[in-house]
């Protein structure tokens, strides 16, 4: 079970990888997906189970944080 000090970190960590990779990661989904109302969707998806992983394994299993989204 993780203390709230994890659950915290793992927040902050979260947002930080967010702000970093978001635009990005946008763009490449973008080129894939033709309608344009799914990418939001898909976006929030990929972030939602990249959050799960990170309170479920901690944030040292994220190295390569692009590569986890």
């Amino acid at each position: 079970m993780r203390t709230l000090q994890d659950i915290e970190r793992c927040r902050t960590y979260f947002e930080r990888v967010y702000d970093e990779t978001y635009s990005s990661i946008r763009r490449q989904v973008a080129l894939k997906v033709r309608a344009v109302e799914d990418i939001e969707d898909i976006l929030q998806d990929a972030y939602c189970e990249y959050y799960k992983s990170l309170l479920k394994r901690g944030i040292g299993f994220a190295r390569g944080d692009r590569a986890c989204i």
